[in-house]
């Protein structure tokens, strides 16, 4: 098990390297680390999480996808929804993580502008300092 996790790494990296040096429109899909899981982060709303004190750290996830959209006119929640539903019913075949989940966090590049969006049990939490000054 250690192996495979100290693999993940540089694979995480590439991901966000990508997603951060794209043209165009993109997005990347963060989840936790296993790491992070047993600290019981794991499925938490954000609610939960400002009741306890605390918010989503960049350092507790690892980016596990990442890929082009193409937007066409599309509402940012739309493109979420789009997401969600993508990465819930109609996978990917070389996506290798879990399906979109409370706790999971998606990165949008739209226009040239980068938000983090965390998945909450009806919808979506912007995320206004998740991402550090250097990523």
């Amino acid at each position: 098990m250690v192996k495979e996790e100290s693999k993940q790494e540089p694979q995480s990296r590439e991901r966000l390297r990508a997603f951060r040096e794209g043209k165009g429109d993109c997005y990347a899909i963060l989840q936790l680390t296993p790491e992070a899981e047993k600290q019981g982060l794991l499925f938490l709303s954000s609610a939960s999480l400002l009741f306890h004190k605390q918010k989503p750290q960049f350092a507790n996830y690892h980016c596990v996808y990442n890929g082009q959209l193409i937007i066409q006119g599309l509402q940012r929640i739309d493109v979420l929804n789009t997401l969600y539903r993508q990465f819930n019913i109609f996978v990917p075949g070389d996506f290798h993580g879990h399906i979109l989940s409370v706790s999971d966090i998606i990165l949008l590049k739209l226009h040239g502008e980068i938000t983090c969006w965390y998945i909450d049990p009806h919808g979506y939490a912007l995320l206004t300092d998740f991402l550090p000054a250097i990523y």
